[in-house]
C-alpha cells in the first residue's frame, strides 16, 4: 500500500542564441545546443507534510533569485517556504546568472546583452515555479526506497600537492605532470539514490546524489546539461521515457572529471538501473524538515595574490585583479547561508549553497545519525567555494580571492557543525 504522494514537473530552459556561457573565468560564446537544459521538480507529500525539490541545469543561482522563486512557489502551492529547495547541477555549459562577472570583458552593447541575460533569468524563475505547479498537480500514490551504489574511475581530486606544500589544480599542470603528484585530498565514489515507484510497481522518479563537478562537456562552444543529461538517457533507455531523474550534486568543490559527459553519464545511469533492480520500497511516511540561515563572514582582503596567480594561472590575472578590486569595494562583509535538512524515514538530505570540499561531505555522512545521508551543495543560493582550512595554506584556484571564493577559512567547519545539528534535530523530532 502506498504511503506517499509523488508528483513530477519539467520545463525546458534551454537558452536562445546570443547569450554568454559561464563556467570559466571569462565569458564564452556558443553556437550550438548539444543537449537541452531543464528545470525539473519533484513534490513529495504525506498526510501532513509536503516538500518540493527543484533541480536546474545551471551553474548556480544567487540567494536573491532563489528566495524570490521559493516565495512565489509557496504563495501559489501552499508548500511552506522552508520546505522548498532549489538546487543547481553546476553545469559549466549554461548561461550566466552572476552578471557582474561579464561586464569587464564585453566591450560593446553591454546593456543590450545584460538585458538579454536578465530576460533569460526571468524565464528560468518562471519555469522553476511552473515546474513545481506541474509536480503538485501530478501527485499520485507512490512508495519510496533508498539505495547506495558506487561509481569509480570517472573522477579525481583536482588538487595536486607538489613539493613545499604547494597545491596546483590538475588542469593547470602540464599533462605529463598531472599524475606525478599526490592528490591533496580524497574522493567520494558513493552514489546515493532515492526512488519513487507507483502502485503498479513502475519507477516514476529517481533522485540521485554524486560528488563530481559537472564540467565534462567536450564539445566547444556548446550548451550542455553535462553528464546528468546522459545519466537520464541511460536510465530512460532501460526503464522508459516516463522515468524522470533528478541530479543533486554532492560535495565536489575539489573533485573533477576524468572523461567525457557521455561516458560518465552512462556509468552513473547503469549503476542507478542496477541498484533499482533490488531496491526495497519500504520507507515509512515520515517527513520532517528544518531550515536555518546563518551569517558567514568574508575573509580580510589585504593583498592581491599576484605572485601565485602569475605562477599558476597567468591568463587569469586580469580576471582576478578585477575581482579583488570588487571585493575591496564591497560594503557587505558577510553572506547569508541557508541550510536545509529533509528527513524521509531513516534517510535524510542536507542542503547547503557552497561549492563544498569533499572532505566536509564525507565528515557529515560519517557522523550523520541516518542510514543514508545525501549531502547536497549549490542549493538555495550560492556562497562560493568552501575549502578546508589547510587548503588556504596550500593555495590553489579555490583559494584565490574572487566572487566565488571570499569566505573565512573556518566556513566549512561552521557549515558541517550546523548541518550535523540539523540532522540530529531531525532524528529526534519525528
Amino acid at each position: 500500500m502506498s504511503k506517499f504522494q509523488v508528483g513530477i514537473g519539467k520545463l525546458d530552459i534551454t537558452p536562445e542564441m546570443g547569450l554568454f556561457m559561464s563556467g570559466g573565468l571569462y565569458p564564452r560564446e556558443y553556437d550550438k545546443i548539444k543537449d537541452p537544459l531543464y528545470a525539473k521538480s519533484i513534490v513529495i507529500a504525506t498526510e501532513d507534510t509536503k516538500i518540493a525539490i527543484v533541480t536546474l541545469d545551471l551553474l548556480y543561482l544567487l540567494n536573491e533569485h532563489v528566495n524570490k522563486a521559493r516565495k512565489a512557489i509557496s504563495e501559489e502551492t501552499g508548500i511552506p517556504y522552508e520546505n522548498i529547495v532549489i538546487s543547481t547541477s553546476h553545469t559549466h555549459s549554461g548561461p550566466y546568472t552572476l552578471f557582474h562577472q561579464m561586464e569587464p570583458y564585453i566591450k560593446e552593447s553591454y546593456d543590450e546583452i545584460l538585458a538579454r541575460h536578465e530576460k533569460y533569468l526571468d524565464r528560468v524563475l518562471e519555469a522553476v515555479k511552473q515546474s513545481v505547479l506541474q509536480a503538485n498537480q501530478d501527485l499520485e500514490p507512490c512508495r519510496l526506497g533508498t539505495a547506495k551504489g558506487k561509481v569509480e574511475g570517472i573522477l579525481h581530486n583536482r588538487r595536486a600537492l607538489k613539493d613545499d606544500n604547494d597545491c596546483w589544480n590538475t588542469w593547470l599542470l602540464p599533462k605529463e605532470e598531472r599524475d606525478k603528484w599526490p592528490a591533496a585530498g580524497p574522493v567520494d565514489t558513493d552514489l546515493l539514490i532515492l526512488a519513487a515507484a507507483t502502485e503498479d510497481n513502475k519507477v516514476k522518479a529517481v533522485v540521485y546524489n554524486y560528488a563530481l563537478h559537472a564540467n565534462s562537456n567536450r564539445i566547444p562552444k556548446s550548451i550542455s546539461a553535462d553528464y546528468p543529461a546522459y545519466a537520464a538517457k541511460e536510465v530512460q533507455s532501460s526503464l522508459g521515457s516516463h522515468v524522470e531523474t533528478f541530479f543533486l550534486p554532492g560535495a565536489c568543490g575539489n573533485i573533477n572529471v576524468n572523461t567525457s559527459s557521455e561516458v560518465i553519464g552512462e556509468k552513473i545511469g547503469k549503476e542507478i538501473v542496477e541498484k533499482l533492480k533490488t531496491i526495497d520500497y519500504n520507507l515509512e511516511p515520515v517527513i520532517c524538515t528544518k531550515n536555518i540561515v546563518i551569517d558567514i563572514p568574508f575573509r580580510e582582503f589585504t593583498h592581491f595574490q599576484e605572485e601565485e596567480i602569475s605562477r599558476k594561472w597567468p591568463s587569469g590575472l586580469e580576471y582576478y585583479r578585477n575581482e579583488y578590486q570588487r571585493l575591496k569595494d564591497e560594503k557587505k562583509r558577510s553572506v547569508k547561508c541557508s541550510l536545509t535538512g529533509i528527513r524521509i524515514d531513516d534517510s535524510a538530505l542536507i542542503f547547503n549553497p557552497a561549492e563544498f570540499f569533499v572532505e566536509f561531505g564525507l565528515e557529515i555522512k560519517n557522523n550523520s545519525p541516518f542510514k543514508h545521508s545525501l549531502v547536497v551543495e549549490l542549493a538555495n543560493g550560492y556562497i562560493g567555494y568552501v575549502p578546508t582550512k589547510i587548503s588556504f595554506e596550500q593555495g590553489g584556484y579555490e583559494t584565490f580571492n574572487a566572487s566565488q571564493s571570499k569566505l573565512i577559512p573556518e566556513a566549512g567547519e561552521i557549515i558541517v557543525k550546523e548541518s550535523l545539528n540539523i540532522l540530529h534535530d531531525l532524528k529526534a523530532q519525528c
